[in-house]
């Protein structure tokens, strides 16, 4: 499956809503900030699992608004999983430029994230 494969209409659409949550990631997002003597350091995570359900309606919201803003607080690795990816998400997680996606769900999924399997990986 490729972006090509999709109308241009289709890619707009995406190009659209991720820049639209990314902005709103960056206006909200973390900061170092200093008020009087106190302060505050936020750090990103080193890594994130975000879980896209695959029912019988693509959720591509669900990607967006769980990858852009792990991708704005500066996470480095964000691992994917759903069960049965609809080629919107497929496209949207190839735009956002999402590198580790597996095909797997349910209860599992989130389990494998959170204690590892051979693949995916732990995420911290």
């Amino acid at each position: 499956m490729s972006l090509d494969s999709f109308d241009d209409r289709c890619n707009r659409r995406l190009a659209t809503s991720g820049d639209s949550a990314s902005g709103n990631g960056r206006a909200t997002g973390p900061a170092d900030r200093q008020v009087c003597h106190l302060g505050q350091i936020v750090r990103p995570l080193e890594s994130v699992g975000c879980y896209v359900p695959g029912g019988r309606h693509p959720l591509v919201s669900t990607l967006l608004m769980t990858v852009i803003p792990a991708q704005v607080a500066g996470v480095s690795k964000i691992r994917v999983v759903s069960p049965n990816p609809a080629p919107e998400v497929l496209a949207a997680a190839h735009m956002l430029g999402v590198t580790e996606f597996h095909r797997v769900g349910g209860a599992q999924a989130v389990a494998a994230l959170a204690y590892g399997t051979q693949q995916p990986s732990s995420c911290r």
